[in-house]
């Protein structure tokens, strides 16, 4: 299980396009730890998973299930990074636009 978590924890951090300097920083955990929870050699207690979520601006339950698709072509991706950054009003003003533009281009053909 603990592999599982840390290979979810990178996983998530590479997706959000982070190093693990800067999830350290965002989440006031150390570098050597997220590097050694990554490497499957620590335990993490749920507070500081909590911690590493939220920095990586997901929900706990995240780490312990298989969620990212690593098959994700380069563009997409290269979008979810940067909207990852972004607050739930911002995200919902993203959604609303891209959705007005995709109907826009379907009705022009």
């Amino acid at each position: 299980m603990v592999s599982r978590i840390g290979k979810r924890v990178k996983e998530a951090r590479v997706y959000s396009g982070l190093t693990q300097e800067k999830l350290a920083e965002l989440s006031g955990v150390s570098w050597s730890f997220i590097s050694r929870l990554e490497c499957g050699n620590a335990n993490a207690s749920v507070s500081t998973l909590l911690k590493i979520a939220s920095a990586l601006d997901i929900g706990i339950d995240v780490l312990f299930c298989d969620y990212f698709d690593t098959d994700i072509d380069p563009l997409t991706n290269e979008i979810i990074k940067c909207i990852s950054g972004m607050n739930e009003k911002q995200k919902l003003y993203i959604l609303k636009s891209v959705s007005a533009f995709k109907e826009l281009m379907q009705a022009n053909g």
